[in-house]
């Protein structure tokens, strides 16, 4: 609570109005001297008992008091959307779901040798999330002692491997080494859990039959390749010689660009597949699809949905069936926002794309998925964003965007996508004169035309204000904000 907060001296003051004023006193009675008569007139006390009120009522309602939900593929996280969506109370406070479908990768859940190759150079950050907290505990007492037990389990060439002189030395290691295998075991676990809930019919029906029990549960998150914010940045253990030495380390460390965690990836429970076998499709791939089927079952209505999604890469991902796509365009034939934020992996170390970034080709794999989406008739607010600015390539704005009336669109925003001038030209004269839209572009890459001919298309839709600013000296883009037609 906010009022919480508030210094004494404000929350005398606003007693002081609400109560009657001390008999006699003039009407420019200076209230700031209420402080000191606040002794003699009970707002000390009020003021206490206001303060210590509201700390119950946080103490209490914490619980009961959840406005955003955050799910990923857990049965624990499944089970406590279940039972939030089960409680009177709790369901109609909630306004938005997120659900992360990233899982665990395989490489390590199936592979002891690799996880403790990544223990050796990520500092463990993440065995801290698979470890229960007693161990946590221990955990974090001597970082370095990983690094020794991993490479007492599987020791590189380069690695220091003397025997300890100190006997206690030694048993710590050997109880890092005991740690790091029960770590291996709780993420192997958890691996397992992930693959079993994705393969089952009933995970996406449980989860929508839960999301339309909460009636005022309107927006709905989407998100893969989350890794940019769940894994250890390299760099914050990249000069740390204590832990890695001289330069083979560090060559290593460079290379080592792989997160615990997957978009869309396109490999299967069995571990990583071989140079020669073919991807498959993974259940992560197809989640969506069935999601969106299933809450459409169960009588969730959207008015927000929000999509960020990873770069697919070679895998093929199967389009919704006829039937999907139908109760698609029906579960969102109220939708008013949509945001579509599209990514490619990210070198953990430099934050940069990798080269050469994304096709369109490759982008185009989504668009059975998000095409039902864009073109609603109700949608008011449009945002696609390519999430960096050197992947123009990955989304083309005219592919996705069809060329139709738009009866309530009044807010487009555009960032990171590349367009051509007659694309841009056609979405706008979609749009029926004398309404009030308001467009944003951002480090948008024209494909042809000028920006000249741009700027004076958006002029003549009739711009009120137009700010056009170059991104860079050597590339064709523009960023165009605050631009109002009408």
């Amino acid at each position: 609570m906010k009022i919480l907060d508030f210094p004494n001296e404000l929350l005398f003051r606003i007693f002081a109005e609400v109560l009657p004023n001390p008999v006699g006193a003039p009407e420019d009675f200076d209230y700031t001297a209420l402080r000191e008569q606040s002794r003699e007139d009970g707002h000390v006390q009020a003021v206490q008992t206001l303060r210590l009120t509201c700390a119950r009522f946080c103490e209490v309602s914490s619980e009961l008091l959840i406005i955003h939900l955050d799910l990923d593929i857990s049965p624990d996280s499944l089970s406590r959307l279940e039972r939030i969506a089960s409680h009177p109370t709790i369901r109609n406070g909630v306004r938005s779901v997120r659900l992360c479908i990233d899982r665990l990768d395989p490489s390590y859940a199936n592979d002891l040798s690799a996880f403790a190759k990544l223990v050796r150079y990520t500092a463990v950050m993440h065995l801290k999330w698979v470890l229960n907290s007693a161990d946590a505990e221990e955990l974090w007492q001597d970082r370095q002692f990983w690094v020794r037990a991993a490479d007492r389990l599987f020791p590189p060439e380069y690695a220091d491997t003397r025997e300890s002189k100190s006997e206690e030395m030694e048993k710590k290691i050997l109880r890092y080494c005991e740690l790091l295998r029960t770590a291996h075991q709780h993420l192997r676990r958890a691996f397992d859990a992930q693959v079993s809930l994705l393969l089952s019919d009933s995970f996406a029906a449980r989860v929508a039959t839960a999301i339309a029990a909460m009636p005022h549960a309107r927006r709905f998150e989407l998100r893969s390749a989350s890794n940019r914010t769940r894994i250890l940045r390299l760099e914050e253990w990249y000069n740390q010689e204590e832990f890695y030495g001289s330069s083979p380390y560090q060559s290593v460390l460079r290379s080592m660009e792989r997160s615990l965690l997957l978009g869309w990836s396109d490999t299967s429970s069995k571990g990583p597949p071989s140079p020669t076998t073919a991807p498959s499709v993974s259940p992560t791939l197809t989640f969506p699809a069935a999601l969106f089927s299933a809450l459409h079952t169960a009588g969730a209505s959207l008015a927000a949905l929000s999509l960020s999604l990873s770069c697919p890469g070679s895998v093929e991902i199967p389009p919704p069936t006829p039937t999907q796509e139908n109760e698609l365009r029906s579960l969102v034939s109220n939708l008013k926002v949509l945001e579509v934020k599209c990514s490619a992996p990210v070198n953990f170390r430099t934050g940069m794309l990798p080269n050469p970034p994304p096709r369109m080709d490759t982008w185009a794999k989504l668009f059975p998925l998000l095409q039902p989406l864009v073109n609603t008739e109700s949608l008011r607010s449009l945002e696609v964003n390519g999430h960096h600015r050197d992947s123009l390539q990955a989304l083309s704005l005219g592919d996705l965007i069809p060329i139709r009336r738009w009866e309530r669109l009044s807010r487009i925003i555009c960032s990171g996508v590349p367009i051509h001038q007659y694309e841009l030209e056609k979405i706008l004269s979609a749009i029926p004169r004398g309404r009030r839209m308001v467009i944003d572009m951002r480090h948008v890459q024209l494909l042809s035309g000028t920006w000249d001919e741009v700027v004076d298309l958006l002029r003549r839709f009739g711009g009120k204000e137009l700010q056009a600013v170059p991104t860079s000296n050597d590339k064709p883009k523009m960023d165009i904000s605050n631009l109002e037609s009408s």
